[in-house]
């Protein structure tokens, strides 16, 4: 699972998830600080305390976190989450910009 943060203008940005076995996902900011955003203090937490089932646990294991849309849907539909389907591992950040 890749995961982008992407600065989209003053005071915004978006996360972009790039898996293999499952659709591309993406999500508007929730929250916004001049110097780190919001979503990637979720991602440094949970990867630093082991927390699987917070919500980039749950994007690695197929599911869309209750806030993450299709990347490619116009209505921002996902299939189901599979509890049963493995779980992707992580293999990096990035931080763009436009």
């Amino acid at each position: 699972m890749k995961v982008t943060f992407t600065k989209e203008g003053p005071r915004r940005y978006s996360v972009y998830v790039s898996r293999e076995r499952y659709v591309d996902l993406r999500c508007g900011s929730i929250g916004y600080d001049d110097w780190l955003p919001h979503d990637l203090l979720h991602f440094v937490a949970e990867a630093e305390f082991g927390l699987d089932g917070a919500i980039f646990g749950d994007l690695a294991s197929g599911g869309n976190a209750r806030i993450f849309v299709d990347q490619h849907s116009s209505y921002g539909t996902n299939p189901p989450h599979d509890a049963c389907k493995d779980t992707e591992t992580p293999i990096g950040i990035y931080i763009g910009h436009p």
